[in-house]
Order: structure tokens, then sequence, then C-alpha cells
């Protein structure tokens, strides 16, 4: 539909890949690497958003758990809506999905320089995710609207990542990564400390 102008689609969010990279000469083997596979479209860039995937391998009898969220704002009438989140965990054949987009009343977010926070609620349980920069190397792409005005990408596949969750009929459980996280963040004004690409 028309609404919102921006969209993210994620069509295979747990894939197992197979085949190399060769990077400056040196070969790595992708197979059996987990990863994801998706895309944001439509007709222009969102105002805000943050976004954020991990991957936690299964542990000590504890199932594969995977995690994928965002918080944005888009513009209705030239001003910013208050801020949107979805997030959805799987966590071995089960999933619990918090997709309260416009409940605004079952909502916790923030969208730092660094970090991104958010906690969501549905019949489903609850569920808290943090992300955070730690430090890590930042990608900064420039993109443009149609409308000729700039939005700045900043991507990090090195973020620190905390996730609990308390569903409703299970017992509640906790995923933490060290360096394991996809972040993004997209912004108007460019960050002065990093260099667009």
């Amino acid at each position: 539909g028309p609404f919102p102008r921006s969209k993210t689609l994620t069509p295979f969010p747990w894939p197992v890949f197979r085949g190399a990279l060769e990077v400056f000469g040196e070969r790595w083997s992708l197979d059996g690497w987990n990863g994801m596979q998706g895309h944001n479209w439509g007709k222009e860039h969102a105002f805000e958003y943050a976004w954020g995937q991990c991957f936690f391998p299964a542990a000590a009898g504890a199932p594969e758990t995977m995690v994928e969220g965002f918080t944005g704002r888009v513009k209705l009438a030239g001003r910013p809506t208050p801020p949107m989140s979805s997030m959805v965990v799987r966590r071995g054949t089960r999933t619990f999905t918090f997709a309260t987009i416009f409940d605004f009343w079952r909502q916790e977010s923030h969208i730092g320089t660094d970090r991104w926070t958010v906690a969501l609620s549905s019949p489903d349980g609850e569920a808290r995710l943090r992300m955070e920069v730690a430090g890590r190397p930042l990608a900064c792409l420039g993109y443009q609207n149609p409308d000729r005005s700039m939005a700045y990408c900043y991507n990090t596949k090195l973020a620190r990542v905390h996730l609990e969750v308390r569903p409703r009929h299970d017992a509640a459980f906790v995923c933490t990564s060290e360096h394991g996280g996809a972040l993004e963040f997209l912004r108007r004004p460019v960050e002065p400390h990093l260099e667009e690409v």
C-alpha cells in the first residue's frame, strides 16, 4: 500500500550459506555460516530509523535464537510521527511476534548516537533489546530521496547485543552477543566524525 512510503522486508531471516569469499587475495569459506536476506524499499527513505538483527547459536542446551526489529519514524503532513517499533524473535521452532507498530502505549524506544534500545509487549509476552556500536567500525552511506534531500545510513555488523524475552506461556530467556549484531541507523544530518562513502 501507499503508507508508509518506506518498508522493510525479510523473506529469508535465517538462511545457512554456502560458498566462499576472496578478500585481498585471502579466501574465506562461508559454508555453514548463518545470515539473513532483507531489503528496504519504497518511494522514499524513512525520516529516521534504527534496525537490528542478531543470530545467537545454540549453547548449553538452549536452542538457536534470532532477533530482528526496528524503530522508525516517517513523515505525515510534513511532521515526523512518534517512534513506531516492531520485533520478531525466533527460538528453535517457536516464533514470538511483537508487532506493535501503531500501539504507542506498549512500546518504549530510544535511538541514540551509537545505541538503540526498544521494549515491546504483545499477546506473546514482553521483549527488551539493546544494541550498541560499542566502538566498533561503522560504514556510512548517503541515500538520496526523490526530492534530492539526503539521508545517511550508518551500519555495523559487529554490534554488542542484549536480548531479554518473557514469553506469556514459556520460560523467560536472555541472549547476548559481544560482537554478532547487525545494527543500522538512518539519520538526516551526517555525523561529523564519520565520512560518507
